[in-house]
């Protein structure tokens, strides 16, 4: 009786864990609802696509910083835009040796795997680590992430500064960093304030945003 209790133990676990997994994948991949109202009142759904496609799309058009329009001579790359899809690109790639297509995909073939009661808490672990992944994302499209600039800090002179990536490989990257908290440099560790942005990107060359007024802002020292 003890071992059929254990099983029966185990297959809840299971069934709890894989829906759990289910769920966090159907939050990172699948598509968004959302009721709203119209000028009369009748209730509508709307329906966006996924987390995971919309952090892409920012990604791909991302053109501008927390500072107004960026030259096209400097665009920016959104570094943790970038960190983010790696990070999930690959781990899913480790999860699904045997799959293959995009991330989505991989996940979907993951979701019809015969998993065993055994594997209840790896879908546990794994749907938190989705979970995160989503909070992450959310976070960023809010418009908390990071982004570099190419450009000479106007504190140190420098323009770049070697850095390791997630592969161990030592890269090149932009020293300028820019957030909707300001603008820092990895090379000299200066700092620029919100309210010094405007000031910091005509420095730097950058064009503010149409409608912004550069007189708001004190001039970099």
């Amino acid at each position: 009786m003890t071992a059929t209790r254990h099983s029966t133990t185990d297959n809840d676990h299971l069934r709890a864990a894989w829906r759990a997994f289910d769920d966090a994948v159907a939050t990172l991949t699948g598509p968004r609802h959302q009721i709203r109202s119209d000028d009369d009142g009748n209730r509508l759904v709307a329906t966006a696509g996924s987390l995971y496609d919309e952090m892409q799309d920012n990604l791909s058009g991302q053109q501008g910083t927390a500072f107004g329009g960026v030259a096209r001579s400097m665009p920016p790359l959104w570094v943790d835009g970038v960190d983010w899809l790696r990070r999930v690109d690959d781990t899913v790639a480790v999860w699904a040796p045997g799959a293959t297509g995009t991330t989505s995909d991989k996940l979907t073939y993951l979701l019809g795997w015969t998993w065993q009661p055994a594997d209840y808490l790896w879908l546990s672990t794994a749907a938190a680590e989705i979970q995160t992944w989503v909070v992450d994302a959310e976070e960023l499209i809010a418009g908390r992430g990071r982004f570099t600039v190419s450009a000479a800090c106007p504190a140190c002179g420098e323009s770049e500064i070697v850095r390791v990536d997630n592969d161990g490989e030592h890269v090149r990257g932009p020293v300028l960093q820019v957030s909707m908290a300001g603008a820092s440099c990895l090379a000299c560790h200066h700092e620029w304030g919100l309210e010094y942005a405007l000031a910091l990107a005509k420095t730097i060359g950058c064009d503010p945003l149409d409608g912004i007024d550069p007189g708001v802002v004190n001039t970099v020292r």
